[in-house]
């Protein structure tokens, strides 16, 4: 059984990636991520201002992920999950999935 903390942590990211399917990823990491998060896009500045300049993706793109594995401190107050990732985007080669790794 996971910890409490952990299980939460995989619930939230199943819900964000269930949301980016109905709203497009660009907005769900909007609404997902705290405003207190920092980015690392070219500089540390805060991550929903990095997401805001980035265009808008094609709105056919689907970016499917999914937590697989992950871990917690004992505190609760800090953890990371990691898991596969789907791109498909219909406009480029066919909608030939690419896959990579969060």
């Amino acid at each position: 059984m996971l910890p409490l903390p952990l299980r939460q942590m995989v619930e939230t990211e199943r819900a964000f990636a269930a949301r980016a399917l109905v709203v497009g990823w660009k907005q769900a990491f909007l609404e997902y991520f705290a405003d207190a998060a920092v980015g690392f896009d070219g500089d540390a500045g805060p991550a929903k201002d990095q997401i805001r300049r980035n265009p808008d993706p094609p709105r056919d793109l689907q970016l499917l992920w999914e937590p697989r594995y992950g871990d917690i401190a004992a505190s609760g107050d800090l953890g990371y999950l990691t898991g596969p990732v789907t791109t498909i985007n219909p406009a480029r080669n066919g909608g030939t999935p690419r896959y990579s790794t969060y």
